[in-house]
């Protein structure tokens, strides 16, 4: 079973989710349970005019399964801390499920950073809190699409720090998570990746920057399908002339920009390396159109869709 859990509440969280419900198949609802508040989800599907029925996972029924997580809600006119309180609780409460086997991943509704970090200080994102939760240091953030798919070496730091984290261990470390995750999604013996330099042209032999050399250090060391270091700004490019399975991206924006230029609607963020499926969709929790109708759901279902899939493989 699949946990998916609300979001912001004063965010799109619960309307994407509930669009996505009502679009998927009913034979699939059963593997799935909704994390958050039972009241906010009946509200958006009332307002949607959506049949839906929601009851807890515990009945046996012709229903949507909820966890509700104890907060007591009348209308949608939450305050921030109200919301940020909720979105957090549901996220708490899916890592409990998932400790106890009651649900094997997790799907995120969007969350606000800003406002969960003034109740719980130094809050990152959902990557972030469940790896500690889990005690997992060996894990990246990563972005799936039916024709792309990013992993990023570092993901929420300043840029300035980057280059810490451009070390042997940490390279070599990425590569293989990619190795694997693309291995086991796709069923390909040997993936081929391809890596992105961090200067401009690569580095250019050094004239712009000698970083490169401890990626073409690690790529000597290590016995896999690798292409690289590649210049950034033709690194998409290079996606589609070699046909690559994957590219490793060694900041944030290097490697979000053009996938989100080429997927926001319908692309999948994900965290490799923990011991569970846990994704979301790629976009944030878009507080100007909360409420509206007008929020598009295709990447939260394309989300739900890929932790089916992944479970299912997995079993």
């Amino acid at each position: 079973m699949i946990g998916i859990t609300i979001g912001d509440p004063c965010g799109i969280g619960p309307e994407v989710i509930i669009k996505s419900l009502n679009s998927l198949p009913r034979t699939l609802l059963k593997n799935l349970l909704l994390i958050g508040s039972k009241k906010v989800f009946e509200l958006y599907s009332k307002l949607l005019r959506f049949d839906l029925k929601f009851c807890s996972y515990e009945i046996a029924s012709d229903c949507v399964f909820v966890e509700d997580v104890g907060v007591e809600i009348e209308n949608l006119n939450l305050c921030e801390e109200e919301c940020a309180r909720v979105a957090l609780l549901s996220i708490d409460k899916s890592i409990q499920l998932l400790k106890e086997g009651k649900i094997s991943g997790v799907v995120n509704g969007p969350v606000s950073k800003e406002r969960i970090s003034k109740i719980l200080p130094g809050f990152r994102g959902h990557t972030d809190y469940y790896a500690k939760s889990f005690g997992t240091n060996n894990y990246n953030m990563a972005f799936y699409s039916s024709d792309l798919r990013i992993v990023l070496l570092t993901d929420h730091i300043p840029l300035k720090e980057v280059f810490n984290y451009l070390s042997y261990d940490n390279l070599k470390r990425t590569i293989l998570n990619a190795n694997d995750w693309i291995k086991k999604l796709d069923n390909i013996a040997f993936p081929k990746l391809g890596i992105c330099g961090i200067n401009p042209h690569s580095g250019e032999g050094g004239n712009i920057g000698n970083e490169e050399e401890i990626i073409r250090k690690v790529l000597e060391d290590i016995n896999l399908n690798v292409i690289g270091p590649i210049s950034p700004d033709t690194a998409f490019l290079e996606y589609k002339k070699r046909n690559l399975d994957c590219l490793i991206a060694l900041y944030h924006d290097q490697g979000l920009i053009g996938f989100k230029l080429l997927h926001f609607r319908d692309g999948v963020n994900t965290t490799i390396g923990l011991p569970f499926v846990r994704c979301s969709p790629d976009h944030g929790t878009a507080f100007d159109i909360a409420g509206k109708g007008l929020a598009d759901n295709k990447s939260m279902l394309e989300a739900i869709k890929y932790a089916l899939r992944v479970e299912s493989e997995v079993k």
